[in-house]
């Protein structure tokens, strides 16, 4: 049988980043938001920025959807893994 080891510390680690990286698209999205606000009508019919904006915000929103369920599941498994292999462990100390 194959010995599977996982840093948890460290794939923990980088998935804590995510909450920051998704503050980062917040206010990405805040800043684009208000600043389309600022561009006048006229302007905004030329080359259809209206639309292209929106969908700038759109992508920004799936973005960080995924994101979020990449953190949620990314959790729940680190922690299912860390709670299996105490478990293991556990057993086979019973074994020694």
């Amino acid at each position: 049988m194959a010995i599977i080891n996982v840093d948890t510390k460290s794939v923990k680690r980088a998935n804590y980043a995510i909450p920051s990286q998704k503050n980062i698209i917040g206010n990405v999205k805040r800043n684009l938001a208000l600043t389309r606000w600022k561009i006048p009508d006229d302007i905004l019919q030329q080359r259809d920025l209206k639309i292209r904006i929106e969908n700038i915000l759109n992508d920004l929103n799936n973005i960080e959807n995924i994101m979020n369920n990449i953190y949620l599941t990314t959790n729940s498994i680190m922690d299912e893994y860390t709670d299996n292999n105490q478990k293991l462990s556990l057993k086979a100390s019973k074994f020694e």
